[in-house]
């Protein structure tokens, strides 16, 4: 789906857990339309650190706490996005 985004927001727990693969990522995205087409500019990305008290988090627990629907996503998503992301998932 095309939204006519400008700029992307990666968000990542620190560079030292995260970095390797982002910077991966990061040039994949950068280069990847342009060498392997449809030619366009990358989006422009920034990165977000996470508060350091959820660094023991990933997207891939809270995806698989939804998918089990082992219960809520209380402390590790805010309150206002928990609905959101479990709906997102399921």
């Amino acid at each position: 789906m095309s939204q006519d985004a400008k700029l992307l927001f990666r968000g990542i727990r620190t560079w030292q857990k995260d970095g390797n693969e982002e910077r991966a990522l990061h040039i994949l995205n950068s280069w990847g339309p342009l060498v392997y087409g449809p030619l366009k500019w990358p989006l422009r990305t920034c990165f977000i650190m996470g508060n350091p008290k959820y660094m023991h988090l990933s997207s891939t627990l809270i995806r698989d706490a939804c998918l089990a629907k082992i219960g809520d996503l209380k402390g590790m998503v805010p309150h206002e996005v928990e609905k959101d992301i479990a709906d997102a998932y399921r």
